[in-house]
């Protein structure tokens, strides 16, 4: 299950009626209506590492399905039911699982390779989180950007010491996919096995210095939210009070005296909010691309341009009537903005009762480049 814009992919792996899941994303909807219309029981959950980009949703779905969370046998992994030591092995679902400690990306980093009964010599597949990506790996300088190299030379290790035996034959299930910032350069597709990624991914066709010095040289943004994704993660994530639908629209009198508490955030396009917004709103369009990477700036604009207000506080939403309100506060809550507390449908309303509006020209990339040098 692939999160668009987030990149982020989840997984339902089934056997005999139960079931595991791998990396599930806070709004668990999704995972859930995939296990009943296979007639699955979620019995395990299983968390690759802590992750950096999104709100996981172990807690939330363990406490819907009834089921364990499995996680390495590492501090930095949140509240799990089950710890599993590096090379320890699990009979879960009728399947054979054992955990491989793959520190590099971040030190708790765990993989799991699945082995069928009939086959127990043989790895059936593999879940690589942000480890082994296809095409790439993942960035080694988010613990300590001092310590790239050296993070890099253990996720080289890692890679040939506890993945590679596990044999060509084996199915590469990573985490992420091509558009991550987990990673710098993730190949489009989904699909490997690690007899193809031994052909060209380059933890394999370089050296160890080689690999290392390349990822020294990567330059990949690394958004602030990243360190509240941590601390979230850590306690076991934080489920939704509410489903996105239920998000109220409000009318325009109503909307203006509950979004003083507040960021009113604007969605819509930016011709639209160019020519008629709320005094004080932001806008980001939820329809352009790469809105999951703007978002993770929010908490600066919380602290730095409207400090009164508490970091990654309340949100005020401005869409269009049916139009993006549901698309918005999905990703918001993935990245941890618990408080999008109502939406405005759109600014027809609004001008009728004449209620403040502000009006300004669009500011493109390349005006806001020509600010930035003069200042």
């Amino acid at each position: 299950m692939k999160t668009p814009g987030l990149a982020h992919i989840a997984y339902l792996l089934g056997n005999k009626g139960e079931a595991i899941v791998v990396d599930p994303r806070r709004d668990i909807d999704e995972v859930l209506a995939a296990a009943r219309e296979r007639d699955l029981v979620i019995k395990f959950i299983l968390e690759t590492h802590r992750h950096e980009d999104f709100v996981i949703g172990s807690g939330a779905l363990a406490k819907a399905a009834g089921a364990k969370i499995v996680s390495g046998d590492h501090p930095l992994f949140g509240q799990s039911d089950i710890r599993m030591r590096d090379g320890e092995e699990l009979d879960l679902i009728g399947l054979r699982i054992r955990a491989l400690h793959t520190p590099g990306h971040t030190p708790e980093s765990t993989c799991y390779a699945v082995f069928l009964p009939d086959v127990p010599g043989r790895a059936f597949g593999v879940f690589t989180g942000d480890t082994l990506f296809i095409g790439e790996t993942g960035r080694t300088d988010l613990p300590d950007r001092e310590k790239t190299s050296d993070n890099a030379r253990l996720l080289f290790a890692s890679v040939h010491e506890k993945l590679l035996p596990l044999g060509d034959q084996a199915l590469v299930w990573p985490a992420h996919g091509s558009g991550s910032v987990c990673g710098g350069n993730i190949a489009e597709r989904d699909d490997s096995t690690l007899g193809l990624e031994r052909a060209y991914n380059p933890v394999f066709v370089r050296s160890a210095d080689d690999f290392a010095r390349a990822k020294v040289a990567e330059r990949i943004p690394r958004p602030p939210y990243f360190s509240l994704m941590e601390r979230l993660n850590l306690e076991g994530g934080k489920p939704l009070s509410v489903k996105p639908g239920e998000v109220p629209f409000l009318p325009p009198s109503k909307f203006a005296s509950e979004s003083k508490q507040g960021l009113v955030l604007d969605a819509r396009d930016p011709e639209a909010f160019a020519s008629g917004h709320l005094p004080g709103s932001l806008n980001l369009w939820f329809a352009g691309l790469p809105v999951y990477m703007y978002v993770g700036y929010l908490d600066e604009h919380f602290e730095k341009v409207q400090p009164a207000l508490p970091r990654h506080g309340r949100i005020a939403l401005v869409c269009s009537v049916g139009h993006r309100a549901g698309l918005a506060t999905s990703v918001l809550r993935r990245r941890g903005f618990t408080e999008v507390a109502n939406v405005l449908g759109g600014m027809t309303a609004w001008g009728k009762l004449g209620l403040p509006t502000k009006q300004g020209p669009e500011r493109t990339i390349a005006t806001m480049d020509i600010e930035g040098a003069r200042r």
